[in-house]
């Protein structure tokens, strides 16, 4: 575990508190980026609706088996999108649930900011029991209230990174049900045996839950910048691996720049994904961002994506962060075309790194 009074990713204010900070030069994210980052996630405006009726929603969304999801198979990794980073992941007798968010908004206020453009798919209601909930960060399409407050009954364990827990705390979630952890510190969670609806699970099965770092940024405000961590997870069960990448960047790339321009190779980049391949992978599924790549120093494009896939030494990804919100000026089917056209380029197999439907799921062996 990381010694917080000399850890490189942490930083004392003046007044003598803890924030948090990226500590490669690939992170490094400018004033003014932050600032209209801000505004775009709180003030932004929909889209106009000619400009949301020329987009292809019904390719976007797949009727969610919910059969399925209250009864995973005994084997291999099941996986249904929510929307934008929300996934539930069921393996090895386990239901894990990532950063929850089923609200039309993502806001601080529920009548305006950046909303759906894709619906939730199914009700909290319909979801089964959640062992755990892993949150990447505390932005609010990452982490949003109104779904914790839903959430509560269902899920038995928190995992957060460090200064979440209070927050948490605040909507009446016990102490005792939250882990919250630094950069490379880890806990080892037992689940009791299950016979009820759903996976049968083993005796005492065995997870060894990671917060490993990502590199992105945190908060809810315009004064809490840096205030509470935010990273990845690394969870490791009894017959597989999974890497969940929360929201981050890879290398910093100026806006304006040509495709051509992009492939030049002096742009710094973040070299813990390698680390974090050599010391966890490979892994057998990960949920990679390829969306709101503006700034590129906080967010992946779909080229940064594949590149962290390979440095993690992913077998299989799944592409998150697009097509649920409009959060940057990127067209909303860009990404997955990007992707696929990279994966063209590199001579990847298809399969290796793809893009769901909301609502859909998928089984990887």
């Amino acid at each position: 575990m990381s010694n917080i009074d000399d850890a490189d990713h942490h930083t004392e204010t003046m007044l003598g508190s803890t924030q948090f900070k990226n500590p490669w030069p690939s992170g490094v994210l400018r004033t003014w980026d932050n600032f209209t980052a801000y505004f775009d996630a709180i003030f932004r405006l929909d889209y106009l609706p000619c400009f949301r009726k020329s987009l292809p929603k019904k390719e976007m969304i797949a009727q969610t088996d919910l059969h399925a999801i209250k009864n995973p198979p005994q084997e291999g990794i099941q996986i249904t999108w929510v929307g934008h980073s929300t996934f539930l992941i069921q393996w090895d007798g386990m239901n894990m649930l990532t950063d929850p968010m089923f609200s039309k908004r993502c806001s601080p206020v529920g009548f305006v900011g950046p909303k759906r453009y894709i619906p939730a798919p199914f009700k909290i209601e319909d979801l089964p029991p959640i062992d755990v909930l892993i949150v990447s960060h505390n932005h609010y399409d990452h982490l949003d209230k109104a779904s914790v407050k839903r959430l509560r009954a269902l899920v038995k364990n928190w995992f957060v990174p460090l200064g979440i827990k209070d927050w948490l705390m605040k909507l009446d979630i016990e102490e005792s049900h939250i882990t919250e952890l630094d950069w490379w510190a880890e806990k080892e969670l037992t689940l009791p045996a299950n016979e009820g609806e759903g996976i049968k699970r083993a005796p005492e099965a065995k997870f060894r839950f990671v917060c490993t770092p990502s590199q992105h940024f945190s908060g809810r405000s315009l004064t809490d910048k840096g205030d509470t961590l935010w990273g990845s997870w690394v969870i490791i069960g009894p017959t597989k691996r999974v890497y969940f990448a929360g929201d981050t960047g890879y290398k910093p790339v100026p806006e304006g720049m040509s495709r051509e321009e992009e492939k030049r190779t002096d742009f710094p980049e973040c070299p813990v994904f390698k680390e974090i391949g050599d010391k966890f992978g490979p892994f057998d599924l990960a949920c990679l961002p390829i969306g709101a790549y503006s700034p590129r120093a906080v967010h992946c494009s779909p080229e940064d994506a594949i590149l962290i896939h390979k440095d993690i030494r992913s077998k299989q990804s799944v592409a998150m962060h697009w097509g649920t919100f409009v959060l940057a000026d990127v067209p909303i089917m860009e990404p997955p075309k990007r992707l696929k056209a990279e994966k063209k380029r590199l001579g990847m197999a298809d399969h290796e790194f793809v893009t769901m439907k909301h609502g859909e799921t998928r089984v990887y062996t």
